[in-house]
C-alpha cells in the first residue's frame, strides 16, 4: 500500500506533529508514504485541506479514495476586525475545508468527539463514513521517568503558539502567581512561540522560565524535569503536548474545554470547570484550576502512574496507526 500525505512535516504545531507521527507509524509497518502530489498511490490522507483542487479532481476521476482528517474549525477570527488579514484568511481556510468535506472526501476522521460534534453542528451530518481516531504519542521517544517533587512544584506549559490568544499564556502565568499566593511554592516553564511584548514581560517574572520554541527531540528531556503539565489551549481539538507529557509521567491539569477530558482519562490528571464561557474568551475561574493542581500535587505519584497507564492503554502510536490502516483498507 502507498499512502499520500501531502505537505512536509516541518515546523511546530499540531498538524506537523501528527504528520511526523503517522508517517513514522506507517513506515514502521512497511507502508510507503509520499508527501508530493501524485496519482501513483492507493489512498490519500489529507491533514485538513489543500488548495490543489485540480489534483483532487484527478483523484476523484481516478477513483483514488480521499480520507480527510478534521480538527478544529477556524473560529477566533470572529473576535477580529473584518479589515484584518487573519479574519479573511481564516474564512478562506474554512471554505476550503468545507468544500473538500462536501465534494471530495470519501471518509472523514475526526480528532475527537468534540471535533465531530463541532463539525456536525456547523455543517450537519457527514454524507460519508466517519470515525473518531485520537492523536497519539511515540512512547519510545517519550518513556516515563520517576516523577518526584523535591522543593518547589515544577509546572510546564507547551504550545506551538502561546500567543494565538492572550489566554493561552495568561492562564499558566496567572495560575503560577495564584499558587504562590496561597502558599504552594511553584515555578512555571513556558515552551512555544510568544509575541515580543509578552516575551519581554515574561522575562521579568521571577517564577517563570521561558524556553521559546524547542525541537521535539529535546522536549522529553525538558518535560522530565517537571511535575505537572498545564494545558492552557482554549477548546483544544486533540492536543499532542498533553499526550507527550502523560507518556513522560506528568499528570495533566487544565480547564475542561474542548477535547481535553477525552484525553485525560482514568485519573491521569484533572480537568477543572472553566466557570465562564470559553467560546466568548471570557476569563476563567482560576480558583478551580488552583484546586485541581493542589489535588494532583497531593497525590503526585498516583496521578503520574495513571498518566503513563492512560497512554499505554489508549494513545500509543501503534494503536493510532492500526486504526488508520483499518480505514484505508475499507477504501482500497
Amino acid at each position: 500500500m502507498k499512502v499520500c500525505i501531502p505537505g512536509m512535516a516541518n515546523g511546530i504545531g499540531g498538524p506537523n506533529s501528527f504528520r511526523r507521527y503517522i508517517t513514522k507509524g506507517l513506515n514502521d509497518i512497511g507502508i510507503d508514504v509520499i508527501h508530493q502530489f501524485s496519482t501513483e498511490i492507493d489512498v490519500v490522507l489529507l491533514i485538513g485541506g489543500t488548495k490543489n483542487f485540480k489534483w483532487l479532481d484527478t483523484l476523484k476521476t481516478s477513483d483514488i479514495p480521499i480520507v480527510q482528517r478534521l480538527g478544529p474549525i477556524n473560529w477566533l477570527y470572529k473576535f477580529e476586525s473584518v479589515l484584518s488579514k487573519h479574519y479573511w484568511m481564516s474564512r478562506i481556510r474554512n471554505n476550503i475545508l468545507f468544500k473538500i468535506q462536501k465534494k471530495y472526501a470519501n471518509y472523514n476522521i475526526y480528532q475527537s468527539n468534540f471535533c465531530a460534534d463541532w463539525w456536525h453542528d456547523e455543517l450537519g451530518d457527514s454524507l460519508v463514513n466517519q470515525s473518531v481516531i485520537y492523536n497519539s504519542v511515540d512512547i519510545t521517544k517519550f518513556p516515563p521517568v520517576k516523577n518526584e517533587r523535591s522543593g518547589k512544584l515544577k509546572l510546564i506549559a507547551v504550545e506551538g503558539n502561546l500567543s494565538y490568544t492572550s489566554l493561552v499564556n495568561k492562564i499558566p502565568i496567572t495560575l503560577i502567581n495564584k499558587l504562590n499566593e496561597v502558599g504552594i511554592d511553584s515555578t512555571l516553564t513556558l515552551v512555544g512561540d510568544l509575541d515580543t511584548a509578552t516575551k519581554n514581560n515574561v522575562k521579568k517574572m521571577p517564577n517563570v522560565d521561558y524556553l521559546g520554541v524547542i525541537s521535539n527531540n529535546l522536549l522529553h528531556d525538558v518535560l522530565s524535569k517537571h511535575n505537572i503539565f498545564i494545558s492552557s489551549e482554549i477548546l483544544p481539538a486533540c492536543p499532542n503536548s498533553p499526550l507527550e507529557a502523560m507518556s513522560t509521567g506528568l499528570p495533566v491539569v487544565g480547564f475542561d474545554t474542548g477535547a481535553l477530558s477525552e484525553l485525560v482519562r482514568d485519573n491521569a490528571g484533572l480537568c477543572a470547570n472553566y466557570g465562564t464561557d470559553p467560546w466568548s474568551l471570557d476569563l476563567p475561574n482560576y480558583n478551580n484550576l488552583v484546586d485541581a493542581v493542589r489535588l494532583v500535587d497531593s497525590g503526585l505519584d498516583k496521578y503520574s502512574k495513571n498518566a503513563v497507564s492512560n497512554i499505554n492503554k489508549n494513545f500509543t502510536l501503534s494503536k493510532m496507526t492500526e486504526e488508520y490502516v483499518k480505514v484505508f483498507k475499507t477504501l482500497t
